[in-house]
């Protein structure tokens, strides 16, 4: 459990630590600034994942395999969580431009774009988030360490790729990509395996 999460925690900041490796010219400390404060925004959004994750880890631990009860209740809990942040995204790409700069001033003016490319990470992170709890309530921790490590590869390959072409944009559109692989290897695994 500790490797896992040792390498959950690098694929959820090796972005910044790339950003941050990079000259001025490429990455400016200012779009660093509002990269940052999109990653606080994103935060806001696991709030609710995790509460359900806490749930549905020890939920999962004490049900027997073919409890339909349960599973049908988990599949709702994502649904759920997931329809409320889809919600949440849209308002927010609704307004976020004009909500941004009045909130954060000028100086933030790279955030709105850099969230919506950020919206695959909320939405794959509140399923990934209550899957592997699921998992690991299961015994089947393995599965979120692969998930985590595929994760970490696709992160920081696509950032060194796609930073220098575009900037935070970069870094958000890699971080969805490697949470999005995440999320999909997770419910593959999740339906084929229960």
């Amino acid at each position: 459990a500790l490797i896992t999460n040792i390498v959950a925690f690098l694929a959820y900041r090796i972005d910044y630590w790339i950003l941050k490796s990079f000259p001025s010219a490429v990455v400016t400390d200012g779009a660093i600034g509002n990269y940052i404060q999109v990653s606080k925004l994103v935060q806001l959004f696991l709030f609710a994942p995790t509460i359900i994750a806490t749930i549905v880890f020890p939920a999962s631990a004490s049900a027997s395999g073919d409890d339909s009860g349960f599973n049908s209740s988990f599949k709702k809990m994502v649904r759920q969580v997931l329809l409320l942040n889809v919600l949440a995204c849209v308002v927010i790409i609704v307004g976020g431009n004009w909500l941004f700069l009045h909130v954060y001033g000028e100086s933030f003016s790279m955030m709105y774009k850099c969230f919506v490319f950020s919206v695959p990470v909320i939405l794959s992170i509140t399923v990934v988030r209550i899957v592997a709890s699921y998992f690991a309530g299961t015994n089947r921790i393995r599965y979120n360490f692969f998930g985590s490590l595929i994760a970490l590869i696709v992160v920081a390959a696509l950032n060194f790729w796609l930073i220098p072409l575009m900037g935070i944009n970069g870094s958000a559109i890699a971080d969805s990509a490697g949470y999005v692989a995440y999320m999909i290897f997770l419910l593959s695994l999740l339906k084929y395996n229960g």
